[in-house]
């Protein structure tokens, strides 16, 4: 399933200890986060998904974001329903990648852990 640009405007990837340097320029990890923001019919929906494997290439800013649609966790417990009734009726969208490239590579630290916005583009 492509996801919509604007959904990731926001993308927080968190290099934590899980994370794994392939070599000098490359990392992967299982645990990457990413957090959803938007506005639905009946509100702004929040959600986060902390299974999240990711590829990145820290020279380009290259990556790509594999993960389970149904690891999402919502607050509220009749958005979680929903979510999750929709993409178990349409079980061809039960996993989502997401290549992109991350536009202000400046703005990130590699040599330091932790987590930074950024504005990513792709599909």
């Amino acid at each position: 399933m492509k996801l919509s640009k604007k959904l990731f405007l926001i993308l927080c990837i968190s290099l934590s200890l899980g994370t794994t340097s392939v070599y000098a320029q490359r990392y992967a990890s299982r645990n990457g986060t990413v957090k959803l923001s938007y506005n639905a019919p009946h509100g702004k929906m929040e959600t986060v998904n902390r299974q999240v494997n990711i590829g990145l290439n820290v020279e380009t800013g290259e990556f790509r974001l594999t993960m389970l649609m149904l690891s999402f966790r919502f607050q509220s417990a009749y958005n979680q329903e929903k979510f999750n009734e929709y993409f178990i009726k349409n079980a061809h969208f039960a996993n989502s990648t997401f290549r992109g490239r991350i536009v202000d590579l400046n703005r990130v630290n590699f040599s330091k852990k932790g987590e930074y916005e950024v504005t990513v583009t792709g599909d």
